[in-house]
């Protein structure tokens, strides 16, 4: 006796999934669940998505999220309950959704990193392996190419600062040291932004798999290379840009 609801959130581009009882004076909920996701053009390819047990806990505490949406596809979300003889329950069915979002953001399945100031995608290309042969006896050169390297590169670059951070997805507030945003030149603020913008370094540099989230470019499973800050001399170099390379390692697909 539930019903699922689910929300798109604009601002850190993710679907929202929640949980409310019939009737609602029924708060408590037991049980191993499964939610899956299916696009609207497949309805009936349920993928799983998130398992997950729950014993007497209250139904407003249970928080799903779905980060790997991409930009421009319609979601329909399902609950269902299972024991551990594989039986299932029937699918409790959501409401579609419009996954949509305006910022860049890369995330490793454990933070994101909305990329808000300055975000900017370059040299967009493929990289395929391609090699031509001029020839003595010939007018037109032979070209060959290898019919399986096939990926894409391209860089990224943007302004870091704790501001963009705003849903605090990537640092907490106690973590920056300080309880608010500030705007000034003042030496909390400078120790912010430095602790802020050095863990960006470290978690850019960090040599795992990201998903890359653009709504221009698409989502991509990338290695991000040569990672780099630059100083933003205007503000006494409180506020960096970052710039990389990002390698295309994997496809975006389910598995």
């Amino acid at each position: 006796d539930l019903i699922l609801i689910a929300n798109t959130n604009f601002d850190d581009a993710y679907s929202k999934i929640t949980i409310r009882p019939i009737p609602r004076d029924k708060e408590i909920i037991s049980g191993f669940f499964v939610l899956s996701r299916s696009e609207a053009k497949e309805p009936h390819r349920w993928r799983k998505i998130h398992r997950f047990a729950a014993k007497s806990d209250l139904i407003r505490n249970i928080k799903l999220t779905d980060y790997t949406v991409e930009q421009g596809k319609e979601y329909i979300y399902s609950l269902q309950q299972y024991n551990n003889y594989g039986v299932f329950s029937n699918r409790l069915v959501s409401n579609p959704i419009y996954a949509d979002f305006e910022d860049t953001y890369l995330l490793d399945g454990e933070r994101q990193l909305k990329i808000r100031f300055n975000p900017k995608i370059s040299s967009l290309k493929d990289n395929i392996l391609e090699t031509k042969t001029n020839t003595i006896g010939s007018r037109y050169p032979f070209i060959t190419r290898n019919g399986r390297v096939n990926h894409k590169e391209f860089s990224i670059s943007g302004l870091i600062s704790y501001q963009m951070d705003d849903s605090r997805s990537f640092m907490s507030w106690k973590e920056l040291g300080i309880d608010q945003n500030i705007t000034n030149l003042t030496a909390e603020n400078i120790n912010a932004e430095r602790v802020f913008k050095l863990e960006v370094l470290n978690w850019l540099n960090d040599g795992k798999p990201k998903i890359l989230k653009s709504p221009a470019e698409g989502n991509y499973i990338v290695r991000l290379m040569n990672v780099s800050l630059s100083p933003n001399d205007t503000v006494g170099r409180m506020l960096h840009n970052f710039s990389c390379n990002a390698t295309e390692i994997a496809p975006f697909d389910y598995d």
